[in-house]
């Protein structure tokens, strides 16, 4: 399954469900941070479909219960939460060598999504935008 990122920035205020969506990947900060009014709608429309919705976050494992208390504020329904490992943990285990430090961490959401079967994960960072994952 061929896993898309979309940058919420990109697809400008009307962002929606995408067409044959999955299993639905959000991210946090700067994402429904941003807006969250629409992935609140988003989320609620996934899981009425029988979409599957998990959050990929940068954020701490220690601030779990906080994370989930302002997901429930803010209105966002998911399945699933996943916070992404040490960065000295991902650094030594990303394959992509040639990656810097930085890209090789990031690099761990995409190996979350492809875990829990994430067919389109909405990520704010500019670092999806390039090939360098491939």
């Amino acid at each position: 399954m061929t896993l898309k990122i979309i940058n919420p920035a990109e697809q400008g205020v009307e962002l929606k469900l995408p067409e044959g969506c999955k299993a639905l990947g959000l991210d946090i900060d700067d994402t429904i941070t941003a807006w969250p009014a629409q992935f609140s709608a988003m989320s609620n429309e996934a899981r009425q479909l029988g979409i599957r919705v998990v959050i990929i976050t940068s954020r701490s494992e220690q601030g779990r219960r906080e994370t989930v208390g302002e997901l429930n504020e803010l209105g966002i329904h998911f399945d699933a939460l996943r916070f992404l490992p040490a960065m000295s943990w991902a650094n030594e285990h990303c394959p992509h060598r040639h990656l810097n430090w930085y890209q090789r961490w990031l690099w761990y959401k995409i190996r979350i999504a492809e875990e829990e079967g994430v067919t389109h994960l909405f990520d704010d960072d500019a670092v999806f935008k390039t090939n360098i994952f491939n």
